[in-house]
């Protein structure tokens, strides 16, 4: 499927809308929960949430995977 820059950026942005209003529900208490010892906790999920996003706009402007930035 081939998306146009809008139809991406539109959903790009509800992916990001979708992240804070979960990130929002999140209380203090829960950022030590992990479901099973080899599971993230909640804290390591949103930290890897966040930067799978950042680290997907270089390859999405570039056209190509940009493997050395997931390298890194």
């Amino acid at each position: 499927m081939v998306l146009t820059k809008a139809e991406l950026i539109s959903r790009l942005q509800h992916e990001v809308h979708v992240l804070v209003h979960l990130c929002g529900k999140v209380q203090p208490a829960m950022i030590d929960y992990r479901p099973t010892p080899k599971q993230r906790s909640t804290i390591e999920l949103l930290r890897y949430l966040t930067a799978v996003g950042r680290g997907l706009i270089p390859s999405i402007k570039a056209g190509v995977q940009q493997v050395e930035q997931w390298e890194s």
